[in-house]
């Protein structure tokens, strides 16, 4: 039996969000398909497994996210995926006024809904806790991009510790499984000192490490922020990698990492545009969808 508010919070909202919240429009087909096919990416690729998450902004109604309520092999119907509301993450009924026996809500959907309600053209997040990028959020080492596909993490990726934020009442599990950690792990994502809610349409950052956690990352689409999340993991095994090179040849490990340069950050950044971006979706699109082991009903 799983502990309370580790995975799921389950939620006994049936009756309540449908005589209390309207619900949503029914998102287009393809946004939906394409939520599933990201879930088998980057389950595919060991960026999320049961615990980890990706969403999508609504196309039609920026009020509204969608993520599954299940691990990311799982995912494969429109009954799979739930709505929620981005100013405080309530789930939603879904577009026909129906919603399941019991509600299954990811309790850091908090991540998602904080990250879009700040910033506005910010429309995909994924969280993960994918094990290469475990070392960098421990702090102990930062992680800078060491080759050209993450240039777009910059050299400054932030560590964002929840400890701080805890009172003595709460329990300290090192989840975002609330509106105020949600809030504090969003404003990670600028160097804006504002206190509004919307100091900016667009993070600074476009990755966040999660201090002995993992990391969140955002993008205006979904092919950016999968981009991302595979190519800052790709980049971690790599730096890693140089460490134990290194070391290897009597060096220290914990030394300076030999990583781009501002320059070639700079100019390397486009690489993660939306068309190479949505070049790398298609060929990850493609694998996933000549593997057995993911069905997507709506494609």
């Amino acid at each position: 039996m799983l502990a309370a508010g580790v995975v799921f919070s389950l939620l006994a909202v049936a009756q309540l969000a449908a005589t209390q919240l309207p619900p949503p429009q029914e998102a287009p087909r393809q946004a939906l398909s394409d939520l599933i096919t990201a879930n088998h990416i980057l389950h595919h690729r060991s960026i999320i497994d049961s615990f980890g998450h990706v969403s999508i902004r609504h196309p039609n109604d920026s009020s509204v996210y969608i993520m599954a309520a299940s691990a990311g092999n799982t995912v494969s119907r429109a009954a799979d995926l739930y709505y929620y509301r981005v100013n405080d993450s309530e789930p939603l009924p879904f577009p026909n006024g129906t919603m399941p026996g019991s509600v299954s809500a990811r309790s850091e959907r908090f991540i998602h809904g904080e990250i879009m309600r700040r910033y506005s053209e910010t429309n995909a997040v994924v969280h993960s806790h994918a094990l290469p990028m475990l070392t960098y959020a421990t702090g102990l080492i930062s992680l800078v991009p060491v080759y050209h596909m993450a240039a777009f993490m910059g050299l400054n990726v932030p560590l964002w510790d929840i400890t701080p934020l805890y009172n003595s009442t709460e329990r300290q599990d090192m989840l975002v499984n609330n509106a105020r950690f949600g809030s504090a792990l969003a404003a990670a994502f600028s160097n804006s000192t504002s206190t509004s809610d919307n100091p900016s349409t667009l993070p600074t950052y476009p990755l966040v490490l999660q201090r002995y956690h993992g990391f969140s990352t955002a993008a205006t689409s979904l092919s950016n922020v999968v981009y991302q999340s595979i190519y800052a993991t790709d980049n971690a095994v790599v730096e890693t990698a140089q460490l134990e090179a290194r070391r290897a040849v009597g060096g220290e490990a914990l030394g300076s990492i030999e990583a781009l340069s501002l320059n070639e950050v700079q100019t390397s950044t486009g690489l993660g545009a939306d068309d190479y971006a949505f070049r790398a979706w298609e060929g990850f699109a493609w694998e996933v969808q000549h593997l057995s082991d993911y069905v997507n009903e709506l494609r």
